[in-house]
């Protein structure tokens, strides 16, 4: 699938919004809401599987006055191309990063452009069937008293949510190191070591942004709202984050 996204929404909005919906083919009200979107974007207007559709949505875009991107589905990130820390040291002069399966990688704070910092929210349900006795006034009358309960069964719905913080740190040309709030070792800390790990994620992002003051530094998608607003209703948040941060990423990452 290829995304269509626009930003730089940081105009007058009801100019916008009739611009937008004339566009879209949508009602004024429908356009208003894909502009509301916290720093002004990107935010989510349509998916296509062509991608000669996607460029013709975003040409037209870019005519009617709107800064349009295509997200193409090799953009869009995943644990699967980061680089997953589980242990770390902030140096002097880099970051340095290793995997549970002992992989290192060391960027420079002066090669860093960009740090997202969000949170990522995991859903996971159980449905369990549950066997119970109940008192049965009818099977009590029809067997004189000999059965006064029926077997009944039901199902048991739970939900499980699971929030995370989460770092990812941008280098040219080399992966992107994901910093996890509860996957972190923080013992590289020293004598800075806090008790609980919401301290001690809180002090790696502030010397990070100390330390790289020239990266760009985001922290919308700390916001399940923000990250909602910026999908739209194609997308949700929990299922789909990975798409809001290559948004995010390809609006925000220097040249």
């Amino acid at each position: 699938m290829n995304i269509v996204a626009i930003y730089n929404l940081d105009k007058d909005a009801d100019k916008l919004s009739q611009t937008l919906a004339a566009v879209l083919g949508k009602t004024v009200y429908e356009a208003r809401s894909r502009l509301h979107v916290p720093g002004g974007g990107p935010s989510v207007l349509a998916v296509f599987q062509e991608i000669e559709k996607a460029e013709n949505c975003a040409a037209n875009l870019k005519t009617n006055g709107f800064a349009a991107v295509i997200l193409r589905p090799e953009e869009i990130e995943s644990d699967k191309a980061r680089f997953p820390a589980k242990s770390f040291e902030l140096t002097g002069e880099s970051l340095h990063a290793e995997s549970r399966q002992g992989q290192k990688l060391i960027l420079s704070y002066h090669d860093i452009r960009l740090i997202l910092c969000g949170l990522s929210i995991t859903v996971r349900t159980e449905t369990a069937t549950v066997k119970e006795r109940k008192f049965s006034i009818g099977k009590a009358i029809m067997t004189s008293g000999l059965a006064m309960t029926k077997s009944t069964t039901h199902e048991v719905r739970t939900m499980e949510e699971n929030r995370e913080r989460f770092l990812y740190i941008y280098s040219p040309d080399r992966q992107t190191v994901a910093l996890r709030e509860k996957a972190l070792n923080y013992a590289s800390l020293g004598k800075a070591l806090q008790p609980s790990q919401a301290a001690n994620f809180n002090r790696v992002a502030a010397e990070l942004r100390r330390q790289c003051p020239d990266a760009v530094f985001d922290d919308r998608l700390l916001n399940r709202s923000s990250q909602a607003q910026m999908l739209g209703p194609l997308f949700n948040p929990e299922e789909h984050l990975d798409i809001a941060v290559s948004l995010l990423a390809k609006v925000l990452r220097p040249i």
